[in-house]
């Protein structure tokens, strides 16, 4: 019985804290690998004319890329960042080209088989300044 209490405690006290991160800045970002792996599944799809998966990994893709939208912005609020000028144009010009391509994509998205050449520039783009 004690143990099993105790495996209950520890469960919900490792629940509790990966909660508390999240809710408090704990932005998971997705590695570019399986950003450009996403980028493939996504050309796979359109060129297969399987439109309906097109989209899903597009909403996966665009979901990633706020991601790294959001964490620029927690990045740039950071107080070690603030008091630094140089530190804060440069997570602004960053935050301001991935918004600025984020856009774009959005734009582009409800063609993608139409669109596919433009996406894919703006999502090699985005991998390239990815954090």
């Amino acid at each position: 019985m004690k143990r099993i209490l105790s495996i209950c405690i520890l469960l919900l006290a490792v629940t509790t804290s990966h909660s508390f991160a999240q809710s408090y800045g704990g932005i998971v970002l997705d590695s570019k690998a399986s950003f450009s792996a996403q980028v493939t599944n996504f050309d796979a799809f359109v060129t297969a004319g399987n439109i309906t998966s097109a989209n899903k990994s597009m909403d996966t893709l665009m979901m990633m890329m706020n991601k790294q939208v959001s964490y620029t912005q927690y990045y740039m609020n950071d107080r070690t960042v603030t008091g630094n000028p140089t530190l804060v144009s440069a997570a602004n010009t960053k935050l301001t080209n991935k918004m600025t391509i984020k856009n774009k994509i959005q734009g582009y998205k409800s063609a993608p088989a139409v669109n596919k050449t433009k996406i894919d520039t703006e999502l090699s783009n985005f991998i390239a300044i990815m954090d």
